[in-house]
């Protein structure tokens, strides 16, 4: 899933992801991203690495649409 980030694509951004401003072109806006998420994960637990840095992100994008988005988010475990 591809987001508008509303804004050229910096050229830093498609050195560092391999992301080009052609593979935004039918990118959906980040309130109808937001709403695709948070609709298929309803309530459940968020598990990943590093889930808490990208959990900040969508967090903070559900809120500034108007989104509550407040969910139980496992911790990272690791092998040692």
């Amino acid at each position: 899933l591809f987001v508008d980030p509303g804004r050229e694509l910096p050229a830093r951004i498609t050195e560092l992801t391999g992301i080009t401003q052609d593979m935004l072109k039918d990118a959906v806006s980040q309130e109808t991203a937001i709403r695709q998420v948070t609709d298929f994960c309803e309530d459940l637990v968020l598990l990943g690495h590093n889930i808490l840095f990208d959990y900040s992100f969508l967090k903070r994008s559900a809120v500034n649409h108007g989104r509550s988005e407040e969910r139980r988010v496992g911790k990272e475990c690791r092998s040692r």
